[in-house]
């Protein structure tokens, strides 16, 4: 069972602004057929507004504009919901098809994170294996997501690892500590063993932490960064 990081979707208040601020500043481009999806290289980025989707109203009703599905895609789609589902990870939309025929749907995450799940192909694999080990083209800024962070409030750490653990099969990577005057982190990175999925999550350990300034910032838990 292979894990990768198959698009980031973002809940905004102005979707219009945020595709011009994507291709202007970081060189993507809108997908063929979708107008509020965004490309490079092996990176897919979409994003919704409110406008359009109650659920999206729903959530920034409570939460500012941000990161909100980190989704995953898998060669072994009805192994990977099997068993997150048997570890009691809660669907939150229905498992449909996609244009290219294949699945996906949407699993509640750590605290109001989510999670899509969708279904590829051994050709996609193969596609994305390939640019993982290529030098970005001359003409890409970006050529694919090597990383997704989580933050969580303090004493969560060991229970979210735990939960992405059992339900994703996300394995124990790199882990450390960080204190300075001004901060202070405890991080654990998770590492799918198959696949270029890495998903570290961080914890404040001071009250003055930046993690601690970002979960204030978006009322919870949240994915901090896309590197």
């Amino acid at each position: 069972t292979a894990m990768y990081i198959h698009h980031q979707h973002f809940y905004l208040n102005d979707t219009a602004f945020w595709k011009v601020w994507f291709a202007h500043h970081l060189g993507f481009s809108s997908a063929a057929n979708m107008p509020n999806t965004l490309t490079q290289g092996n990176i897919e980025i979409r994003l919704s507004s409110s406008e359009y989707s109650s659920d999206v109203a729903h959530y920034l009703s409570q939460h500012p504009s941000g990161l909100v599905d980190i989704a995953f895609a898998t060669d072994q789609f009805d192994a990977v919901l099997a068993t997150a589902q048997k570890q009691g990870a809660t669907l939150l939309q229905p498992v449909s098809q996609q244009p290219s025929q294949q699945r996906q749907c949407q699993l509640q995450g750590w605290a109001h994170l989510r999670h899509t799940l969708v279904e590829v192909s051994a050709d996609w694999i193969q596609a994305h294996h390939q640019t993982s080990q290529q030098q970005s083209t001359q003409s890409e800024l970006l050529s694919l997501i090597d990383h997704v962070v989580i933050n969580v409030p303090r004493g969560e750490l060991s229970a979210a690892v735990q939960w992405y653990q059992a339900v994703f099969g996300l394995q124990l990577g790199q882990s450390f500590e960080i204190n300075t005057a001004n901060s202070g982190l405890c991080s654990q990175v998770l590492v799918h063993p198959e696949g270029t999925l890495q998903l570290p999550i961080n914890e404040p350990s001071s009250d003055n932490s930046q993690i601690q300034e970002f979960l204030h910032h978006i009322r919870g838990a949240g994915g901090q960064h896309v590197a």
